[in-house]
Formats: structure tokens, C-alpha cells, sequence
């Protein structure tokens, strides 16, 4: 409960105050805990804000997950949508908060510690597009996630509201469409 209320606590400042505004002590203050008990937990906000993005990641894999397993065996047609739609979701659940944490996620290190939801992610696209009998699934699968990923973390991060454009979502499915046709 304790880690939950200092995370929740971050994501509000986040939100409210930015993150160059955020200090540990205003997050211990928010969360109800002490400065020492929120330092058992993360060393600084960085830590905070990376296992907050962490998460964001996590929730990308397992929509990513339920959104294959509900498509089956489509149509390439069908395929771009349904992908597109997973990711734009993901990313715009709370476009306030996701478009700060995108913002400062880069500048603090917490890519690198997404390495294995993405990986995760990504044996999810793979195994999708070999059942699928999807041409080199490993190289589209990569091409796919980190295409799709990436557009929509700078569209966010640029403008909380960028993923709810249907010619972007258009643009991405015309993307994915061509990597699946190759």
C-alpha cells in the first residue's frame, strides 16, 4: 500500500506540477508517508517516475496481449486497426499524465529499464504474425512495435491530446499495413 500511495502521489504531482516541480518531500507529504519511509522504497524521483513508466510499459505488453488473442487469425485488413487501437489506448488512457511521464522518461534512463516488457511485446507480435504466416515475423514484429511505440510516445509527449487524431491513427494503420505487406 505504501509503495502504491507514493506512486499515486507522483502521478498527481506529475500531472498538477510538472516534473522539474517535484520533490520528494512533496510526494512523501501527498502519499501520507514519511521522507524515510518513501526512501526505503525509491531512491529519488527519477526512480519514482521510472518505475511509473515501467508500469505504463506493462500495461502496453498485456493490452498488446489481449488485443492479439482477441484478433486471431485476421485479414491483414483487419490487423492495422485492431493493433493501432491497442496502442492509441494505451497511450491516451490518461493523456495528461502519459504525456509527462513520455516527456521525462528519456531524459532519466527509464527506457533502459523497459527492456523486457518490450521484449515481451514484441515475442507477442512475432509468434501473432508467424501463426499468421506473416513473411520474416521478427523483423516486421520489430519494425511494427517500435514504429507504432515511438509515434505515439512523441505525439503524446508532444500534445496530450495528438493520439485522439484520426489522421494519425490513419497514418499508423496505413504504416502497419505496410510492414505487414512488406
Amino acid at each position: 500500500m505504501t509503495v502504491d500511495a507514493i506512486l499515486e502521489a507522483t502521478r498527481r504531482l506529475l500531472v498538477s506540477d510538472g516534473y522539474q516541480d517535484i520533490t520528494t518531500n512533496h510526494v512523501a507529504d501527498l502519499a501520507g508517508v514519511s521522507i524515510g519511509t518513501l526512501y526505503q522504497y525509491f531512491p529519488s524521483i527519477d526512480s519514482i517516475c521510472t518505475r511509473l513508466y515501467q508500469s505504463h510499459k506493462e500495461t502496453l505488453t498485456t493490452a498488446l496481449g489481449v488485443a492479439l488473442a482477441q484478433l486471431g487469425p485476421a485479414s491483414k485488413e483487419e490487423a492495422p486497426a485492431v493493433l493501432v487501437e491497442c496502442f492509441v489506448a494505451t497511450y491516451s488512457a490518461e493523456p495528461a499524465f502519459t504525456a509527462r511521464l513520455c516527456q521525462v522518461a528519456p531524459d532519466i534512463g527509464a527506457l533502459r529499464k523497459v527492456k523486457e516488457s518490450d521484449a515481451e511485446s514484441l515475442e507477442l507480435l512475432a509468434n501473432y504474425l508467424w501463426s499468421n504466416q506473416i513473411e520474416h515475423p521478427k523483423m516486421k514484429a520489430l519494425a511494427l512495435f517500435f514504429a507504432v511505440d515511438q509515434v505515439c510516445q512523441e505525439a503524446i509527449a508532444r500534445d496530450a491530446h495528438a493520439l485522439a487524431s484520426e489522421e494519425l491513427a490513419a497514418t499508423l494503420r496505413a504504416m502497419v499495413l505496410s510492414i505487414l505487406e512488406g
